[in-house]
């Protein structure tokens, strides 16, 4: 659509204009950039030091090599001081511009690489701050995506205008939103977290001055990482016998209790870094971890330990070695084990000098583990490092947002279909963009998709366009309904228990309900066209495909789709062999139970649900935020959010872009909760959606039930408290978080 034909759409009145409407020429702008990254940096005079080897994932050089870069990452993360501002004659605070210019090249721990390369203004004249009664909301806007690209139809231009249209919404919305265009670190080294970090602590000093309550941002920006090491009383029994094959007496089919110190990566989308802004969590990041874990079997008898203060030796253990890169690392115990004086990770603790003797022996060690274990535990309290004195204070010690986050950002499926090519010459897609048969494409068996600027900007400006609509009370002629849908059962909850939980949302009022149970494919996509604008959706789930019943024919799910000829319409292929016309087709075949890109890009393409309700959905499915290859790779990499290339792409975002939804709640993580305390806290901000996963946390954080230290720790629930009291970090948002669920009373 172009951008013309969108504001015509939108019918946007330039007597309406309020701050967020200047779009005069950049180059004032451009001036007074490269002036103050030349003053930023002399003010905060951070000077480089050699960068430490970048290694690859889980390759460890030798432990003397490892060692020399552990002891320079730790003098590396040495904080460096916060800006500092010129007093104002009138003592009136800094301005926002005057903040952003302290952060151009900014290199949060001095080894010369900048995490943030610039922030700027993105509108030519912002207008000054007006206290609004939501308070501020800082929106980082991707420099690529407001930048002119002869490969997209849609100017940088453009872009601004509809971010201006954004804007107008957020000020008449009770909010003061700046607009940051953001040039961040997107170079081959995997830093993610600690370029997030460098943001945060510009949010940090936006919110020293004025009242932040909130960040959006849009296009591509880092996602942080949490791995978490616990100590848990695990058990083998006689289905599945435990081996222990190190120490002095090995052990094979063992049944009944061990101790377990184990480490994994529990998210790789944790807002909660972003959105708690006065945690510990700068020193917790790790660029390269190894985690040493233990399984172990103490003399003590097993109904026994652990117990406060145990120290003991054991003869009948494993150890393991895991490597994780880019990271903040948890570790929520208190135990140490003789050999392994850091604490179960190859880098330096932060609270040792670097040129000490100590920090001199700690290093992953290449040598045979000794035959003998001594462990001590100095306590069965799981310290939380990430969580503040105040955060302590209360039953589940975990980190609570200060502000909201959420992200517009369609990249990883912003894909189109570039090749096979047959033997006719033709492509995947006609003269007009439809999906066509390709005869005699060989031993090609998949059609091939590649990221394209031009349908990511499309999506960000649809996404902007849905939600002006529906706060102009677009879709106030709809019943205002809740509705859940439900896959196979499997111990799923059910979608008559969802939307007794999504029904509080709007407080006094009743909304209509309905609800889906044993639903397939063609289900699922009937469900969608009927309009409900809260909706649960319970479907086991990874992080491409979501689950749901059999349907009878593809072809029913091709109708429901929008086809209306075979082979015509679908955003999918099929192979079949046929001697020299080999050949793909454009079907939903072979694939009888998922809902994917596929399924949500065809409804989009053929503007199946054009003119249905708006949506804003919680989708309890595992792992539907997490994204592809983001264990391994850098947020920039280009397969960052794909399987694979051939449309093997993120679940949740497709969800959210292609099928009309505003806002999105979901899990990246396999896990079994459900978001106690989102609705209520949605219900208590007036409806606004993103605010309900800041009520999850502080939710959590008040659950006497997650407690660890209130239970008896030899009995099976103090296992179960610890694996489950930080799950609230497994849960992110996508979309505008300030968007309420309903304006019945439109500006």
């Amino acid at each position: 659509m172009k951008i013309s034909q969108t504001l015509q759409q939108l019918q946007i009145n330039d007597s309406r204009s309020a701050p967020y409407q200047d779009h005069n020429s950049l180059f004032s702008r451009l001036i007074f950039t490269g002036l103050a990254c030349l003053a930023s940096l002399m003010l905060l005079g951070n000077g480089p030091v050699p960068a430490p080897p970048v290694f690859s994932h889980c390759t460890l050089p030798p432990t003397a090599q490892l060692a020399r870069a552990n002891l320079l990452q730790a003098r590396a993360q040495a904080p460096s001081p916060p800006p500092s501002f010129p007093a104002s004659p009138d003592g009136s605070r800094p301005s926002f511009k005057q903040i952003m210019d302290a952060f151009c090249n900014f290199d949060i721990n001095g080894d010369g690489l900048a995490e943030i390369n610039s922030l700027t203004p993105m509108q030519a004249r912002p207008e000054p701050y007006i206290a609004q009664p939501n308070g501020v909301i800082i929106v980082f806007v991707e420099r690529r995506i407001v930048m002119d690209n002869p490969a997209t139809g849609t100017s940088g231009t453009a872009m601004k205008l509809m971010l201006d249209i954004l804007g107008n919404d957020l000020f008449k919305d009770g909010y003061y939103p700046y607009f940051v265009t953001a040039d961040v670190y997107a170079g081959p080294r995997h830093q993610d977290g600690r370029t997030l970090l460098a943001m945060r602590r510009f949010l940090q000093q936006v919110r020293r001055y004025y009242p932040l309550s909130a960040t959006l941002l849009v296009g591509s920006f880092p996602d942080a990482s949490i791995v978490r090491t616990v100590l848990v009383k695990d058990g083998a029994s006689e289905f599945s016998a435990k081996s222990f094959l190190s120490g002095t007496a090995p052990f094979s089919g063992y049944t009944g209790y061990y101790l377990s110190i184990a480490s994994e990566e529990i998210t790789t989308r944790a807002e909660i870094i972003l959105g708690d802004l006065d945690g510990n969590w700068e020193d917790l990041y790790r660029e390269h971890l190894k985690a040493v874990d233990y399984e172990f079997l103490p003399r003590t008898r097993s109904s026994m330990f652990p117990f406060e203060n145990e120290v003991e030796q054991t003869g009948t253990y494993n150890r393991y070695e895991r490597c994780f890169d880019d990271v903040f690392h948890i570790v929520d115990h208190n135990m140490t084990v003789g050999v392994d004086r850091s604490l179960f990770e190859n880098t330096v603790p932060p609270n040792i000098p670097a040129r000490s003797a100590e920090a001199q022996d700690i290093a992953c060690s290449d040598a045979f583990p000794p035959q003998t274990l001594t462990f001590s535990l100095h306590s069965l309290a799981e310290p939380s490092p990430e969580a503040t004195a105040a955060d302590k204070q209360l039953p589940n010690r975990i980190a609570r947002p200060e502000i909201v986050v959420g992200r517009i950002n369609p990249l990883s499926i912003a894909i189109r279909p570039i090749a096979p090519v047959s033997d006719s010459g033709a492509g995947p897609l006609d003269a007009s963009g439809v999906p066509q048969r390709l005869v005699g494409v060989h031993y090609q068996p998949a059609v091939i998709w590649s990221r394209d600027p031009d349908i990511e900007r499309r999506l960000i400006v649809d996404y902007i366009a849905r939600a002006h609509k529906f706060r102009l009370g677009g879709d106030r002629n709809f019943p205002l309904r809740v509705s859940s849908i439900r896959g196979p059962d499997d111990g799923l909850g059910s979608p008559h228990n969802f939307n007794d939980l999504l029904r509080p949302a709007f407080g006094s009022v009743t909304p209509e309900a309905t609800e889906v149970d044993d639903a397939s494919a063609v289900d699922f996509v009937a469900w969608l066209k009927q309009p409900a604008v809260l909706r649960g959706i319970a479907a086991h789930s990874d992080r491409v495909n979501s689950q749901f019943e059999n349907h009878p024919a593809a072809r029913d799910l091709e109708v429901a789709a929008g086809a209306n000829a075979f082979g015509e319409g679908i955003w999918r292929w099929v192979y079949a062999l046929n001697g020299a016309a080999n050949t793909l087709t454009p079907s939903f075949e072979r694939m009888p139970a998922d809902v994917n890109f596929y399924v949500y890009r065809t409804l989009w393409e053929n503007k199946v649900l054009a003119n249905s309700a708006q949506m804003f959905v919680i989708h309890d499915g595992c792992e539907v935020m997490r994204f592809a290859n983001s264990e391994t790779l850098p947020y920039n990499d280009i397969h960052y959010g794909q399987r694979d290339d051939k449309g093997a792409v993120s679940n949740g975002e497709s969800l959210m872009f292609y099928a009309n939804g505003l806002g999105l709640m979901a899990r990246n993580k396999v896990f079994n909760d459900t978001p106690v305390g989102f609705i209520e806290a949605v219900r208590a901000s007036g409806g606004r959606f993103g605010y309900g996963w800041a009520g999850y946390l502080n939710a959590e954080a008040s659950n006497q039930n997650m407690d660890e230290r209130a239970v008896d720790p030899t009995t099976p629930d103090r296992r179960h408290r610890t694996l489950q009291r930080k799950r609230s970090y497994f849960w992110n948002m996508i979309g505008d978080p300030t968007l309420r669920l309903s304006y019945t009373n439109p500006r």
